[in-house]
């Protein structure tokens, strides 16, 4: 897969989240094969025990050239005050409803994100490798899955 196919799968599958959805949404891991054909998925209402239970069996999933990961969420406007700030986004006044989706090349330097909200058809494109890589703890967790996954599948 080169980045431009990875990008517009990014963009395809954040399209296709229904940000409507009363309650909660499952986050969705999906290892696929460079023919993007799926070759295992796990679903899971926490995104971060999703990520922490597939680094921790790494070792069992197969083959794969490449992770998809899709959740949905709240996002709310960091404005550097601090009581605004501390609010949890799903109960601030400013939320959106969000969808993320990472797709990860395995083996590789970068990954490519894909984000839509609810309140707009826009979709924001990011490239870890353009862009600098992200901060913040869903980065972090997917960067400890991805050195896992790299190590288990190719020695590294």
């Amino acid at each position: 897969m080169n980045k431009q196919q990875i990008t517009a799968l990014a963009t395809q599958e954040v399209n296709s989240a229904d940000l409507k959805a009363k309650g909660a949404t499952l986050a969705t891991f999906t290892a696929i094969s460079d023919l993007l054909d799926v070759t295992e998925q796990h679903q899971h209402g926490d995104i971060y025990a999703l990520l922490m239970n597939a680094t921790s069996n790494a070792g069992q999933l197969g083959k794969c050239d490449g992770i998809i990961l899709r959740t949905c969420g709240w996002a709310a406007p960091v404005t550097g005050d601090e009581n605004e700030d501390d609010v949890m986004p799903s109960v601030h006044p400013k939320r959106r409803r969000v969808a993320l989706v990472i797709v990860a090349p395995v083996n590789a330097d970068y990954s490519i994100s894909a984000l839509r909200f609810s309140d707009d058809d826009d979709v924001i494109i990011q490239d870890t490798s353009r862009d600098g890589a992200p901060q913040g703890e869903l980065p972090e967790a997917l960067a400890i899955f991805m050195d896992e996954l790299n190590r288990v599948q190719y020695g590294e």
